[in-house]
């Protein structure tokens, strides 16, 4: 991965018992030493076992514009449209705007405002390493920085997942919402369209990841659609398989798009991870993927779940940006599968006011625990990822928290729905019945057992 990269030297001094004595402590930038004096203070290691460093010295030497906030008792260093705020005695440091977790803090000793360097750097996009036999922690400047910017778009469609991805002349459409978001999507996508679109990829069946496709394929030619050959008897289905048989592109579909990847550009690339397990829930054969630009990655989960978490946390590794798997549902993002991928930003796609009360309010608390900051289609609209590889940033600052959460005392995900009812007319259907699609959203009504006041559909005869 291209990252900024920079040297430090350590060099040893001997300290007091509330630090680890180390002889000859120094720093070098790009293999030149910095020069520390009795007035800026010398480098040393933390109780952490953590190099902390001088923080005026060390950053302008590296090119950061640098202030102190003395009301907030915070360093901040600034370069190249990065932004690092660090709170002295704090757990973590801020990237424009986002807390980053951090096993040491900052701190201030004989006067002098020490940083933990490896979390500073690494904030500006550098990689850090030690070599152990000179005591040095290594890094060195990347000769041609990343400076391409790819987006990640992640689409208001309502009730459903859409995820538009934009590198140069590379474009990947990660499934189109509902019937109903058709041409929101095809709308939406035409500014960034070059042509023809390179990928398009079916999570799953569910009509709210596939139903705006067969608009999306009437107006884009696709050079190869994907998804995970499962078949699914609705009307959805049936229109966008229709509309994947009618296209003239390459079809990869089954095992064949399992640990499927392809480069779509300089160091950014896209991966189906192969997943263990075979469910007879749809969420949970939904293909997941990562997208990899530099040193950011975002995983996106489709309707994925808690067993397809657990079976397969040996897959996962961390990213900085997580898709939350199912809307938000309380069975999606465990603790354990947080803990795996550590995301700094988690986004929820969900309409505002849903009937399956998405996101969950046990969900919104876990990513709060991990404290990413999240963010949801319900409450900003389109979420606009940019990133150049090294950092990014994000279009909107309205996140979201537990608060957010839908009140999901006695309410149903949609996994548990059985039946859909209709308040007006008070019959009740199968959930793939053709009359449900002519039923308005304010009558639609949700069962897992066989409403005693509603009568049976005789179109799809749900007794």
């Amino acid at each position: 991965m291209k990252k900024l990269l920079l040297t430090l030297l350590i060099t040893v001094m001997v300290l007091s018992p509330t630090y680890i004595a180390f002889a000859g402590v120094g720093v070098s930038i790009n293999n030149a030493p910095v020069q520390f004096s009795e007035q800026s203070g010398s480098p040393f290691i933390d109780q952490a076992n953590r190099t902390q460093v001088p923080f005026r010295q060390t950053m302008e030497t590296f090119g950061c514009k640098v202030n102190w906030d003395n009301v907030a008792r915070m360093a901040i260093a600034e370069k190249d449209g990065i932004k690092v705020e660090v709170p002295i005695g704090r757990d973590y440091i801020i990237k424009n705007g986002r807390q980053l977790y951090n096993d040491t803090a900052a701190l201030i000793k004989d006067g002098r405002t020490y940083l933990p360097i490896r979390a500073v750097l690494e904030a500006f996009g550098s990689e850090v390493s030690w070599d152990n036999n000179s005591q040095t922690v290594v890094a060195l400047a990347s000769p041609t920085a990343i400076d391409e910017a790819m987006t990640i778009h992640f689409i208001d469609v309502g009730q459903g997942d859409s995820i538009f991805i934009d590198y140069a002349e590379f474009e990947i459409l990660v499934d189109a919402g509902p019937k109903s978001a058709g041409s929101t999507v095809v709308n939406y996508i035409n500014p960034y369209v070059d042509g023809n679109l390179d990928v398009v990829v079916a999570t799953h069946e569910h009509a709210d990841h596939i139903g705006g496709f067969p608009a999306v394929l009437n107006a884009y030619t696709a050079d190869r659609i994907i998804d995970n050959g499962r078949t699914l008897d609705t009307k959805a289905y049936s229109e966008y398989i229709a509309a994947v048989q009618a296209h003239n592109a390459e079809y990869i579909t089954s095992k064949d798009a399992q640990n499927y990847s392809f480069f779509i550009g300089d160091d950014a690339s896209y991966r189906i991870i192969q997943m263990s397990g075979d469910y007879t829930d749809p969420n949970n054969n939904s293909l997941i993927s990562l997208l990899s630009y530099g040193d950011v990655q975002v995983l996106l989960m489709g309707d994925a779940e808690e067993s397809i978490e657990k079976a397969n946390l040996d897959k996962f590794s961390q990213v900085e940006i997580l898709k939350a798997g199912h809307h938000g549902a309380k069975g999606s993002s465990t603790t354990e599968f947080l803990n795996v991928i550590k995301p700094e930003t988690v986004i929820v796609s969900a309409a505002m006011g849903n009937i399956y009360k998405l996101p969950h309010f046990s969900a919104m608390q876990r990513f709060s625990e991990i404290r990413a900051m999240t963010y949801g289609t319900f409450n900003s609209g389109p979420i606009i990822v940019t990133t150049n590889g090294s950092s990014y940033n994000i279009n909107t600052s309205n996140v979201i928290t537990v608060a957010d959460a839908g009140d999901n005392a006695g309410s149903l995900t949609q996994s548990e729905v059985k039946y859909i009812g209709n308040s007006n007319t008070k019959k009740y259907h199968l959930p793939a019945c053709t009359a449900v699609d002519k039923i308005s959203i304010k009558n639609l009504v949700y069962f897992n057992a066989l409403p005693q006041e509603y009568d049976a559909c005789k179109l799809c005869n749900p007794i």
